[in-house]
């Protein structure tokens, strides 16, 4: 069964999500989320929501402020806010009665990786964590795709357009971004973790994933699919993917 959700994040913007349920009480749900300018409605989400909905997992997906149908200035996103959905997301689900309180799962891509990590080093409600190529850092990732004299632009202007992705940032993002390195989260993160990470990523550095995992001090899985880009387009590493992402929940959730 699936079903369209409304809640509201502490910005009291509508946030939109899809609920993918199997039949049965106190169920296994795993949170899954895209990536910048990315939707709950793209391949890759649905695809791990039907790899779950055939382990008996329910899942929401759902669009992050300012993405999809939820409402939000894309502008304005920052890694911060984005926990905050996230948060709203999550309250939203642990209020479903048929949901197992203590087996709520998250799943995280590129944007929403370093949100996952951040949410999940923050709130301790979380029982499986899922990061699908993973942007870790975006102060690295910024410095180098605009270089330092870019950034102190951005700094100026107070915005930029982002080419590679067809949207302008604030500076805000940058700023905010500083604060929330994936990194500097590690030690909190005590629960599974699997990381899925294609080797011709050229969006995300393959090196973050890697140097996240090692900093990891819990049950851990490092998957880089050879060969693959940031979206997985080669239809044998999109199965890959979406296989060592259901099949890590599925054992441990």
């Amino acid at each position: 069964m699936e079903e369209k959700v409304f809640f509201k994040n502490d910005r009291n913007e509508k946030l939109v999500g899809i609920l993918t349920k199997p039949e049965g009480d106190d169920l296994p749900l795993v949170i899954v989320c895209h990536g910048l300018t990315s939707s709950k409605s793209s391949n890759s989400m649905t695809a791990i929501s039907q790899a779950f909905l055939q382990n008996d997992i329910a899942s929401l997906r759902f669009d992050i402020s300012a993405h999809g149908e939820s409402e939000g200035n894309i502008e304005e996103i920052t890694v911060s806010k984005a926990v905050e959905d996230l948060k709203s997301a999550f309250d939203f689900v642990r209020n479903l009665d048929w949901v197992d309180k203590n087996r709520i799962g998250l799943s995280g891509s590129s944007f929403t990786g370093v949100v996952s990590v951040v949410f999940v080093a923050n709130y301790n409600n979380i029982k499986v964590l899922g990061l699908r190529c993973p942007a870790l850092d975006y102060t690295e990732i910024r410095l180098k795709q605009f270089g330092e004299e870019g950034v102190k632009k951005w700094r100026k202007e107070g915005i930029i357009n982002v080419e590679s992705i067809g949207i302008k940032l604030k500076y805000s993002f940058y700023e905010d971004a500083k604060t929330n390195i994936a990194y500097n989260f590690a030690n909190k993160i005590e629960i599974p973790t699997v990381i899925v990470h294609g080797s011709e990523d050229d969006t995300v550095p393959v090196e973050q994933a890697k140097k996240l995992f090692e900093m990891l001090n819990c049950e851990k899985k490092l998957k880089i699919i050879e060969g693959a880009g940031h979206k997985f387009e080669n239809p044998q590493h999109f199965e890959e993917m979406v296989e060592n992402i259901s099949d890590w929940f599925a054992n441990r959730l």
